[in-house]
């Protein structure tokens, strides 16, 4: 039997850890533990929506908390990969320093469009399948949205910390540090500007986290019509397509954001730009959401109703 049937421990240890957690930057700073709070509550949200409009049987919260938790090992990987790419990259477009406006756009276009998206989006792409390789809770289409979603939440969780730990602390510690967070209030509190802090964390959780989950309703929803995609009418051309989509779409949609928020924040500034990101990551979640919404429609009639129909019927 699957092990998240039978025991709950990975999602009890998380919230035992993460309250604990909570508990010590309370008492420490209560500052802190906002901002520790703060930096998990959209994917919490998202994961609350998706979970409680799933139609058939709900996702175990064990399952749901391992998708979480490989999301947010994998900025490791995802930080030592792309300073791997960097150098490949900018040797490609022949920039290394810029020194002027269009050389500072064709540099970080090449750093977001050639490595970060890339890298971030079939970083979690393979956490996703990962994580949801060795189990059978996915017995509907619309369950992996779920799964995708948690995945993209972990990733977005962790990334927060990392640009508090980068900016915050004035880029006090290095990248690697980031284990702080679950180790050492005192160095944060000694070293942490609370002010740039919650700036940081509100405009991320406006703009960049949901950047990701919406990213990943995208990607579950592809991914669904893929693996899936013949128990819910989907032809062989829609689910290869679908799988060309589900990569190849977050890539780009992950490449423009990132380089058109730099590209209008060296032109024009900070506000613009963050308007930017905040308008293109909520027109994202609306199509993304749509998207899902559908699929669940079409799971629920097609799969779901029609299922309960014949059980209600073998039991008269």
């Amino acid at each position: 039997m699957y092990i998240f049937e039978r025991f709950r421990w990975v999602y009890l240890l998380f919230v035992f850890f993460t309250f604990y957690l909570l508990y010590q930057y309370y008492i420490a700073d209560y500052r802190l533990a906002l901002i520790f709070l703060l930096s998990f509550l959209p994917t919490i949200i998202y994961l609350a929506v998706a979970r409680y409009s799933d139609v058939g049987a709900k996702e175990p919260r064990g399952a749901i908390t391992w998708g979480v938790l490989v999301g947010m090992l994998l900025i490791y990987p995802a930080i030592y990969l792309e300073l791997f790419f960097l150098p490949y990259a900018l040797t490609l477009v022949g920039i290394h320093s810029p020194s002027t406006m269009t050389e500072a756009i064709i540099y970080f276009s090449a750093f977001n469009i050639l490595v970060v998206a890339p890298v971030e989006e079939l970083l979690k792409f393979s956490g996703f399948v990962f994580s949801t390789l060795f189990h059978k809770e996915t017995d509907l289409p619309s369950d992996y949205i779920i799964y995708m979603i948690a995945v993209s939440g972990g990733f977005a969780i962790y990334e927060n910390l990392v640009y508090l730990i980068s900016y915050a602390m004035g880029n006090s510690l290095p990248l690697t540090a980031i284990y702080r967070w679950f180790l050492d209030e005192q160095t944060i509190i000694s070293l942490f500007d609370f002010t740039v802090g919650i700036q940081i964390i509100v405009l991320r959780n406006l703009a960049a986290v949901p950047l990701h989950l919406g990213v990943g309703v995208l990607m579950g929803t592809g991914y669904a019509k893929f693996k899936r995609g013949k128990d819910v009418g989907v032809t062989v051309f829609g689910r290869a397509l679908s799988l060309f989509l589900m990569i190849f779409l977050p890539i780009v949609i992950h490449g423009i954001y990132n380089t058109m928020s730099q590209i209008i924040v060296i032109i024009y500034g900070e506000l613009p730009a963050i308007t930017f990101s905040i308008s293109f990551s909520l027109v994202l979640n609306v199509v993304a959401w749509k998207k899902a919404v559908r699929l669940r429609e079409v799971v629920k009639e097609t799969l779901v109703e029609p299922h309960s129909e014949s059980t209600t019927t073998e039991e008269r």
